[in-house]
């Protein structure tokens, strides 16, 4: 099993800083053309061989502005339908006090929950 040592990060370094060079007219191009700044990313994935350690090496960078993300609009909505509810909730609707009626409206409370029904 190989090592990792500084010897071989040297080499990584130096085979990056060459990958930068080569690519130096597209980076330039890129930043130039994209006014917003350019990122460049850099990877490098090492692999044991019999012959040694394998290094692939990556360098990415845009050509060409990000579109603008579509405008979006979400709507979301839960529920819950318990029949047998129903009943319960009639029982408080009729406790409702009627407009004109002097009281404008009631409190049910029970534990830390409460509910305030207004006049109709």
């Amino acid at each position: 099993m190989q090592n990792i040592t500084e010897s071989a990060l040297q080499t990584m370094a130096g085979e990056i800083e060459s990958l930068l060079l080569e690519q130096r007219e597209g980076i330039n191009y890129a930043f130039q053309k994209i006014k917003e700044g350019i990122k460049i990313s850099i990877g490098v994935n090492l692999d044991q061989t019999n012959q040694g350690i394998e290094i692939n090496y990556t360098v990415n960078y845009p050509l060409e502005p990000a579109p603008e993300p579509a405008q979006k609009q979400t709507v979301k909505k839960r529920q819950i339908i318990n029949e047998n509810q129903a009943e319960l909730f009639d029982g408080f609707e009729k406790m409702r006090p009627k407009a004109g009626s002097g009281i404008d409206s009631i409190t049910i409370s029970s534990g830390c929950k409460s509910a305030t029904l207004e006049a109709r």
